[in-house]
């Protein structure tokens, strides 16, 4: 592949990326909870590490959000935790 390629690849991936965090943080999206479920449960058993950034930081050597693979935060759980916390609010109050 020519480098122009490789560039278009890389930010479509991130994007893809960016696009999957908004879809699974959006808490009335239909149908995110089984990946919110899959999101979290991918990030205990790969010691807090996000497998879409470790696979843009071995073909790119960066992520979409910094130069360095960095662990996923407690703040990132959180706000994961409480967007599924709003939907399950919003179900019981229907």
């Amino acid at each position: 592949m020519n480098n122009i390629s490789m560039i278009v690849l890389k930010y479509l991936l991130f994007t893809s990326h960016i696009f999957l965090i908004l879809y699974t943080l959006y808490p009335f999206a239909p149908g995110n909870t089984y990946i919110a479920l899959i999101v979290y449960t991918s990030w205990k058993i790969n010691d807090n590490c996000c497998i879409l950034s470790q696979i843009e930081y071995k073909l790119y050597e960066e992520t979409w959000l910094s130069k360095t693979l960095k662990p996923v935060s407690n703040k990132e759980k959180y706000l994961l935790s409480i967007s599924q916390s709003v939907k399950f609010i919003f179900w019981l109050l229907a």
